[in-house]
């Protein structure tokens, strides 16, 4: 049953698996490459509808005359023209107070005189005056101030004057005559002179200048020419002016057009499709593609993989009216139809 089946699927749908390769064009075979079966489909004759637009009444021009537009209106008509007139403006005056200098300041130089007084200051009339004297011993023995353990003059004994008159300060070394260097005291005596308490000092004094305040009259704005404009005098009058002048019009009326159907016949044309294989054609393939019919709205009537006319009728109808040339089982109706090789 499915070898007859086969059998008439190669008679109904056509595969060109007869073709000489030279047949197909280069293009195809080179896109689909090798092992890829190609068939001719056709297109078949049909009329299809058109609109044609007749002409009705054609194309003309007409011309017409518009007139003049116009209009009514008022204008100003010099009957003075404007003049310029001379004015001279006098000068105005002010009086001004102002202070003007009689003599003017100097200044002059004032010395005050240096303060003296006397004073009286003591002064050495005689100096005092060194000498050696000669001091004898007694019994062969000086006398000479008594020192402490440290060497210094215990206090009342510190000159030999102290050594001489106080027992208590004499010690006796054996020695021969003493030569004692001694200092007589100075005669002091008092003398006036006179000293400088203050110095000569010398300034500067300013004496102000002698001014007056007088009144005298000043030219506050003065004199002025000026030209008065003295505008024209105009007066209304009415007069027709043209706004649009009068023109002549040309248009354009276009032609007039009347549409009709008509049917004209678009003649059959073949064309190369790849198709399906012979060797890949199978019953599991067919009733997926009846399958595919029937949910499209093509009922083949049977779903077992075998070819009957009324599969083959189902898929020229869904071939015709999806756009797609009739005859062999192309790739682009399987495509269409959502069925996939395996």
């Amino acid at each position: 049953m499915r070898l007859a089946a086969f059998a008439s699927l190669l008679s109904l749908w056509g595969v060109a698996h007869a073709q000489t390769p030279s047949d197909v064009p280069m293009e195809l075979r080179l896109a689909d490459g090798p092992g890829a079966c190609h068939a001719r489909a056709y297109f078949k004759p049909t009329n299809e509808s058109y609109v044609e637009k007749i002409l009705v009444t054609p194309e003309k021009t007409q011309t017409r005359t518009i007139p003049a537009v116009t209009k009514v209106v008022e204008t100003d008509v010099v009957v003075t023209p404007e003049r310029r007139v001379k004015r001279v403006e006098p000068a105005v005056y002010e009086d001004v107070t102002e202070t003007v200098i009689i003599t003017p300041q100097t200044t002059r130089e004032i010395v005050e005189p240096a303060v003296y007084e006397t004073r009286k200051r003591q002064i050495v009339v005689t100096p005092g005056q060194t000498e050696w004297s000669v001091r004898k011993t007694r019994n062969g023995r000086a006398i000479q101030p008594v020192k402490d353990q440290k060497g210094r003059p215990v206090p009342g004994c510190e000159t030999s004057e102290a050594a001489r008159t106080k027992k208590e300060c004499d010690v006796y070394m054996p020695s021969a005559d003493v030569y004692e260097y001694t200092q007589s005291q100075p005669v002091y005596g008092t003398v006036e002179e006179r000293v400088l308490v203050k110095p000569e000092e010398r300034r500067t004094e300013v004496i102000p200048a002698v001014t007056q305040t007088v009144t005298k009259r000043v030219v506050k704005t003065p004199a002025t020419t000026r030209w008065e404009v003295i505008p024209a005098v105009t007066k209304r009058e009415a007069k027709t002016v043209i706004v649009t002048p009068e023109r002549t019009e040309t248009t354009t009326v276009p032609p007039v057009y009347k549409e009709e159907v008509r049917v004209r016949s678009v003649p059959g044309e073949a064309v190369w499709r790849r198709v399906v294989c012979q060797r890949d054609i199978n019953a599991y393939l067919i009733s997926q593609i009846q399958l595919a019919l029937a949910t499209n709205g093509y009922n083949p009537r049977t779903f077992n993989g075998a070819i009957t006319q009324d599969t083959q009728d189902a898929f020229q109808r869904f071939q015709q009216d999806n756009g797609l040339p009739a005859g062999p089982l192309t790739y682009e109706a399987l495509k269409l139809l959502g069925v996939t090789m395996k």
